[in-house]
């Protein structure tokens, strides 16, 4: 670990933005769109099956195996809810024959200065909020609107979130909408792009890891998140983020937390 080791953490709008020298993982997929810049004008490396990229900024597709290693330098990590319509615009523009490409160097250019300063110290909520949304605009480009989702999907995207933890099932949901369980599966894997129950492991993790950074232990905040335990958290949080829950809070003290909201 580095002497002057820190990570600055942002959660806002149902997206994470992390600032850190420190961050390293290993082979990992997850829900979010991820966006890695590196803020020091230095090249990192991204592996993932199709082979390996050395750049300073990658846009990866949700749900595509990689892994981001990097030596003593300052990088930026967003990962974005890809059920936003941005998120949306930034995958037709970037991501649509490719899972992980560098965007054009004046979107690169413009993202870094976005994010200035953001190394030096926690900055406010709403400073990382506007940073969040100007590099999404500006990745978005002028793609036109995605095609809006079935509305039965939204409602069922709503029901997980407000659960809050608590477990909701399949066969809950599918009759709250009104469709077979077998339906509602295939038409979510259609819609969001995997299937229903990964987005709810992925969105039950996100919550886990936002009480274990606000200081809950690994275990209570596993439990309250609706994880069986511990050690189910602690496979999942390997699977998609690529770090166990002791490695994200082994130098929890390095860790600086902004949030407007009140889970992942």
């Amino acid at each position: 670990m580095l002497p002057n080791a820190e990570s600055f953490v942002y959660l806002t709008k149902g997206r994470i933005l992390m600032i850190s020298n420190v961050l390293e993982n290993e082979d990992h997929n997850h829900h979010a769109l991820q966006v890695t810049l590196n803020l020091e004008h230095r090249p990192f490396l991204i592996k993932y099956p199709d082979g390996e990229t050395s750049t300073e900024c990658s846009i990866i597709k949700p749900n595509y195996m990689h892994q981001v290693t990097a030596e003593n330098t300052w990088r930026a990590l967003l990962l974005i809810q890809p059920e936003a319509d941005q998120t949306q615009k930034i995958m037709t523009r970037y991501l649509s024959k490719e899972n992980v490409v560098t965007p054009i160097p004046e979107d690169i250019e413009y993202c870094r200065q976005q994010l200035q300063g953001f190394n030096k110290g926690l900055l406010t909520i709403e400073e990382a909020c506007n940073a969040a949304d100007n590099i999404t605009d500006r990745l978005a480009g002028s793609t036109p609107d995605p095609v809006k989702k079935d509305p039965r999907i939204e409602q069922v995207i709503a029901l997980i979130h407000q659960a809050n933890g608590h477990d909701i099932t399949l066969n809950e949901l599918a009759k709250k909408i009104n469709l077979s369980c077998s339906r509602l599966s295939h038409l979510f894997s259609n819609e969001i792009g995997l299937p229903i129950k990964r987005y709810m492991l992925w969105y039950k993790m996100c919550q886990t890891c936002f009480k274990m950074f606000t200081g809950t232990t690994i275990a209570k905040a596993a439990l309250d998140a609706g994880f069986s335990d511990a050690a189910h958290y602690t496979r999942a949080c390997r699977q998609m983020l690529g770090m166990t829950p002791s490695q994200l809070v082994r130098e929890s003290h390095i860790v600086k937390l902004a949030s407007d909201i009140s889970h992942g």
